[in-house]
């Protein structure tokens, strides 16, 4: 009666965007007026057409309207959209009118990127403001950012395409491996030229006709990319980087006295937390000589709770070198640390992220609930701020010299790091190493590996959330892709200032070769000695921690489970002493049956399958009335997988739960356990 770990990775995979308890905040009053009602609706296409002669835009908004892709037609006097048909003057008003984030909503990685470019949002108004404070941002200027953002994945989806396809035969059919990592890119967000589409779906496609068709798509943005950038700029990208000449200014982090107070209180209060988890917390200070970055609270999402970086805590800005604290976390850690009968009206206060700052500068206590329940992550984040300072190959990306492809070895580095420091921290904090939710993750790492972690529980989760994420492999043959095509634009340029321009930019590309293959090197190192050294003492001292944690502020179950996953001496049954672990398997028994007849969740799917380990290591007999019990549940639970199963129209969902069925019908008697299968199978679940 132990199913596959397999299951309880694919149930834990949400662990590692989502590693909180389950919310009860309600964000319905909390998440205020700015969070949309829908998307941007579509453009307006009747009506009398706007007349540029009659009124002419300035030189700024007629660069808008083209980069929106609009263009003007001089004989009519007409704006023309994507289409070629005039653009009305209704559509014109709107697009050229503010923002309304409060019936508005935008893609959420868009409005995370427009976060962490330093625009914000003004909660009275619902507009977006610029950095520049020049006032509120347009329809019209969202959507070139959309657009912008957007075309800079699209370019590297495509040359990491055409990297793929690079020495085989140009009749051979397109690998699975390609296919799948476009299916992930588009998963992820990126939008690919429909003629690349088209030929991707298609399984005729040559590996000479998708180059054929990406290899324009790929040269006109270049070119595009190049002509936007200039002489100047791509000559100061071609030299060493040098702080206020050609390496890339930082704009202030603090955007006014709130926040700058709040951002110091906040790093104050996690140095003191660092300095108490050693030998994690110290080292991690002593990366940052100056001081912690700076702290800024903000809406990383405009929902709460929204796919991608609108579930993170926290969240990195290694560009201004500046962590960012996810205000619907902020909002609900300060709800949940409040006293029960103030939490209804400060749910309705805090719909104001300025007054919930205020409150947590007022609420040391507060804070000190955030840092104790998100210090992992923000030891993750941190992380990243400090490969920024760390690695050229971070620089050169900022510049522009290497892909916009952020390497996945970056995140390897950043989880093995905050698995260290929860190593510590179950040392001195155990009940708030709990608490923070990580555990569950931590000890895959343990069991299964740091090569298999990575895969299942960081790859596949990153590749098909974020866009431009990728590996260092991956990376240098799209850096090799992108000198070899600047090289042939080099060559066919018919103006000289074009062949200066495809030079000097070979001349950055060189350096950012350069970094990747200095950077890549350094990064397997690192994970060498991780693997070899770090990783068996982080065994060695974290089982017997999580042991002792969970028996005293978890479940038996759950210390069971730890205790039959530690590394054990030859010849020995557990890690553990014998008597110890039948102490804790009795335990555990009693909880189940004294619970008994309640519903399957994942925390007593653990608690049986921990039981059943144990009876399957000691071949001990199951107790007549656990046994009836595990079988009834069990069936149940497969029964209730199966009728959502039915009612599921979404095959991968669907594709789940005939999963959890399966493995929940090994609990059952076996002509019923029949039944579910031939079930199984008629809804389309055979494995």
């Amino acid at each position: 009666m132990n199913p596959s770990r397999g299951l309880a990775a694919a149930l834990l995979a949400a662990v590692l965007c989502a590693p909180a308890a389950a919310q009860e905040t309600d964000y319905a009053v909390l998440s205020g007026s700015c969070t949309g009602r829908a998307p941007a609706p579509p453009r307006i296409s009747g009506g009398p057409a706007y007349d540029w002669k009659a009124a002419p835009p300035s030189d700024d908004v007629r660069a808008l309207w083209t980069a929106a892709g609009d263009r003007y037609d001089e004989a009519s006097g007409h704006l023309l959209d994507v289409s070629s048909r005039p653009v009305s003057q209704a559509d014109y008003r709107r697009q050229m009118s503010p923002f309304d984030a409060s019936y508005e909503s935008v893609d959420p990685l868009v409005w995370s990127s427009l976060m962490s470019g330093g625009y914000r949002l003004d909660e009275k108004t619902c507009r977006l403001v610029s950095p520049d404070g020049k006032g509120p941002l347009l329809r019209l200027q969202v959507e070139v950012y959309r657009r912008g953002l957007q075309a800079g994945y699209r370019r590297e989806q495509l040359t990491e395409l055409l990297a793929s396809l690079r020495g085989l035969p140009l009749g051979a059919k397109i690998p699975a491996e390609v296919l799948e990592r476009a299916r992930q890119a588009e998963q992820a967000g990126v939008a690919l030229p429909p003629n690349v589409r088209r030929l991707l779906a298609d399984a005729g496609t040559t590996v000479g006709d998708l180059r054929g068709a990406v290899l324009p798509s790929y040269e006109a943005s270049t070119r595009f990319f190049d002509s936007a950038r200039g002489l100047k700029e791509t000559a100061l990208r071609a030299l060493p980087p040098i702080a206020g000449i050609s390496a890339p200014e930082r704009r202030p982090a603090y955007y006014d006295s709130l926040s700058t107070r709040l951002g110091r209180a906040f790093d104050a209060d996690l140095k003191s937390q660092f300095e108490s988890v050693k030998p994690s917390g110290p080292r991690m200070l002593g990366r940052f000589p100056d001081g912690l970055p700076p702290i800024v609270m903000m809406k990383i999402s405009q929902r709460p709770w929204e796919k991608g970086r609108g579930r993170a805590a926290a969240q990195a800005d290694p560009a201004n070198g500046a962590i960012e604290i996810n205000y619907w976390d902020a909002a609900r850690v300060a709800l949940e640390s409040a006293p029960a009968a103030s939490r209804a009206a400060l749910t309705k206060d805090f719909a104001d992220p300025a007054t919930l700052a205020r409150y947590l500068l007022a609420h040391p206590e507060a804070r000190k609930a955030f840092i104790s329940r998100e210090d992992v992550v923000l030891y993750h984040e941190l992380t990243h701020v400090w490969q920024q300072h760390r690695d050229a190959v971070a620089l050169e990306d900022l510049r522009g010299n290497v892909p916009a492809m952020e390497p996945l070895e970056y995140e390897h580095e950043a989880f093995r790091e905050q698995f260290r420091y929860l190593t510590d921290k179950l040392a001195v904090q155990p009940r708030e190493a709990l608490q923070g939710g990580w555990t569950d993750s931590y000890r895959l790492l343990l069991q299964e590996g740091y090569e298999r972690f990575n895969d299942e529980q960081i790859d596949k989760n990153y590749v098909g959330t974020f866009a431009g994420v990728s590996n260092f492999k991956t990376v240098e043959q799209v850096q090799a892709e992108r000198r070899s095509i600047a090289s042939r634009l080099e060559a066919s340029s018919p103006t000289l200032y074009g062949k200066a321009l495809e030079l000097l930019k070979l001349a950055g590309l060189s350096r950012g070769a350069s970094a990747l293959r200095e950077d890549a090197r350094a990064y397997r190192g690192r994970a060498a000695e991780f693997v070899v050294k770090i990783l068996p003492e982080m065994r060695r001292a974290g089982y017997p921690r999580l042991v002792a944690a969970y028996e005293k502020y978890g479940t038996p179950a759950q210390a069971l489970a730890a205790a039959l996953e530690m590394p054990r001496p030859k010849g020995a049954p557990f890690g553990v002493p014998e008597d110890e672990a039948r102490r804790l398997a009795a335990a555990a028994a009693k909880e189940l049956s004294s619970t008994a007849g309640a519903a399957m969740s994942y925390e007593r799917y653990e608690a049986w399958t921990a039981y059943g380990g144990y009876v399957d290591r000691t071949g001990a007999r199951w107790p007549d009335g656990l046994a009836r019990q595990a079988q009834g549940e069990w069936e149940k639970a497969a029964e209730d997988e199966l009728r959502k199963a039915a009612a599921e129209k979404d095959p991968a969902v669907r594709a789940g739960e005939l999963k959890w069925a399966r493995a929940y019908a090994t609990w059952t008697p076996p002509a019923d356990r029949a039944a579910l299968e031939r079930r199984s199978r008629a809804l389309g679940g055979r494995s």
